[in-house]
């Protein structure tokens, strides 16, 4: 069953992941057990990014024993001293009706046209909170226990931390590339071409000048 449940995922994330990377993954989780998100429980993994990286999607693993009241809300906050602080961008939350339709308790956000940025060398936390009063559902345990978590009893306004079972799921980012200027490539478009030419030409005959950076490339 595990594996079914591993291949389901695999060819679910190739519709989507294909050139991206993976930021952070708790992996396929092994039961249905998990933490009750309710009007006052939330729950959040902290993740970390070792380079610069615009937010593609995200998935986790929710169960619900009413498909009515099945409504949360997520967000990607920044870290504050280790707890969950503001919001990335006004655009790095959203309200969420869990998808009973998906088999494994899979549920998948995709945000590749937010341009939600995460910056190499920080912190981030992946909050998941009810988004009204009546909703109650669990995120699914992860396998493992090392994960550093946050728990909220108070909706959000005080948060507590621990090393332990995160709420299973993952989060993809599209690695952003700092592409430099090409030899020759005057006006920085990332090709060499008669407009460069033209620009030469101009800086020799004196009508214009160039700066350090521009020197560099003529050179």
């Amino acid at each position: 069953m595990n594996k079914l449940i591993s291949l389901f995922i695999v060819l679910t994330s190739l519709v989507f992941s294909q050139d991206r990377s993976i930021i952070f993954s708790t992996g396929t989780p092994d039961s249905t057990s998990g933490f009750l998100i309710d009007n006052t429980n939330s729950y959040a993994n902290r993740f970390s990014v070792n380079v610069d990286f615009v937010l593609e999607a995200m998935n986790f693993f929710m169960t619900s024993e009413n498909q009515e009241n099945s409504n949360i809300h997520i967000s990607i906050r920044e870290d504050l001293n280790g707890i969950p602080g503001e919001l990335v961008s006004e655009f790095s939350e959203w309200n969420y009706t869990i998808d009973f339709d998906h088999p494994f308790n899979y549920n998948l956000i995709q945000t590749t046209n937010l341009c939600v940025y995460l910056d190499s060398g920080n912190y981030y936390w992946f909050v998941i909170e009810a988004a009204d009063n009546l909703t109650e559902v669990s995120w699914i345990y992860s396998n493992s226990p090392l994960y550093q978590i946050a728990s909220s009893q108070d909706s959000g306004i005080s948060w507590q931390t621990d090393v332990s079972y995160a709420g299973a799921g993952s989060i993809f980012g599209e690695q952003i590339y700092v592409q430099e200027s090409s030899e020759g490539d005057l006006n920085s478009d990332f090709t060499t071409n008669v407009v460069d030419i033209v620009s030469l030409v101009s800086y020799v005959l004196g009508e214009s000048s160039f700066d350090q950076e521009q020197l560099i490339i003529a050179d």
